[in-house]
């Protein structure tokens, strides 16, 4: 197999709106329609940790009762084109599933001591509650969303199992909520089976829910703001592990176990914070590392990047002088 770069993506990124990345024009939710999904489109909610669905939304689960969340194109109205289908697989009763956004602390600093309304549209088996929450140390969630400070939870909202429906909650951001805050969409399961539906986030200003909107404005602008926390060299919406021939290329730097990127290296969006970089391989969705052109892997060991994009990798053997390798990458800033 020969290697051959790929047609370079377009990493330029147009809004119909003006914004700075923390500050949101009306929609204060990232990807509140769900309309991106970069991680993969099916995963299943750990009941110890949060897991990314959806890009910007965490997946929780209280109770020892497997759930699994995947894409679903029955939505409530022409304005979304997905939706979160989150069901209870593993058996028992009383368990607890989550949808989650967090906030950064900068997003929420100018909303602290003003009124403002959480909605999402959603159908299910069960009642459902909104919940919001805030952490004890500034964008400090390592622990699950659902577990950290009260500052609203409504009482059980009625969904029906075919009619979407329009949930909401308004309140006053507190003090608290300096350090970042959880918005939550929470179902309380009786048994194997029963499952929701969610799409349509937003959080705004103001006493009531007003129309959708995207927060970036456009689905450019929306992808944008997704890449910020998340971003890959694949297709959008193609999850880590996928075969793709949209590969990184680097070769050797004259230092015994470098390669330095040659190409594809760049973030399309600066991201939030440094982040954490997974290398691996574009021929084989299980190698984690490099190859070239005779599918030789070379496992990468440490990875050198900013903000910015990737500057070289150290791998474990020293890589042939003047041979190209390919990768693919994945970069994961998020809270």
């Amino acid at each position: 197999m020969s290697i051959t770069p790929s047609t370079p993506r377009i990493d330029t990124i147009e809004t119909e709106t003006t914004h700075a990345y923390n500050r949101p024009t009306t929609n204060y939710l990232i990807n509140g329609a769900l309309d991106f999904w970069q991680r993969g489109d099916g995963k299943t909610l750990s009941t110890s940790a949060g897991t990314y669905i959806a890009d910007r939304f965490r997946g929780e689960a209280a109770g020892s009762s497997a759930y699994t969340c995947t894409k679903i194109t029955d939505v409530p109205n022409s304005k979304f084109s997905n939706a979160m289908h989150v069901a209870q697989v593993g058996v028992g009763s009383g368990y607890t599933a989550f949808a989650a956004q967090i906030l950064e602390a900068s997003t929420v600093a100018p909303l602290i001591g003003r009124e403002v309304t959480f909605s999402v549209w959603a159908r299910g088996t069960n009642p459902a509650t909104l919940r919001v929450r805030y952490p004890d140390a500034l964008n400090s969630w390592a622990n699950r969303v659902h577990l950290y400070n009260e500052v609203v939870t409504t009482g059980s909202l009625e969904l029906d199992s075919v009619t979407w429906t329009r949930l909401s909650v308004t309140f006053t951001v507190p003090e608290g909520c300096v350090n970042g805050m959880g918005v939550i969409l929470a179902v309380v399961t009786t048994g194997q089976g029963d499952w929701f539906d969610a799409t349509g986030f937003q959080l705004e200003t103001g006493s009531s829910a007003t129309e959708f909107v995207r927060a970036g404005g456009t689905l450019t602008g929306e992808l944008a703001l997704c890449q910020r926390y998340y971003e890959t060299c694949l297709d959008v919406n193609a999850p880590i592990g996928s075969v793709s021939t949209n590969y990184a290329f680097c070769q050797h730097t004259g230092s015994s176990n470098r390669v330095m990127m040659q190409s594809r290296g760049s973030f399309a969006v600066t991201k939030r914070a440094a982040p954490v970089v997974q290398i691996y391989s574009g021929a084989n969705a299980n190698g984690i590392g490099l190859y070239n052109s005779s599918t030789v892997l070379l496992t990468s060991t440490a990875v050198s990047m900013d903000t910015l994009g990737i500057h070289f990798i150290t791998v474990t053997t020293t890589p042939t002088a003047g041979t190209l390798y390919a990768c693919n990458w994945a970069a994961d800033a998020e809270l």
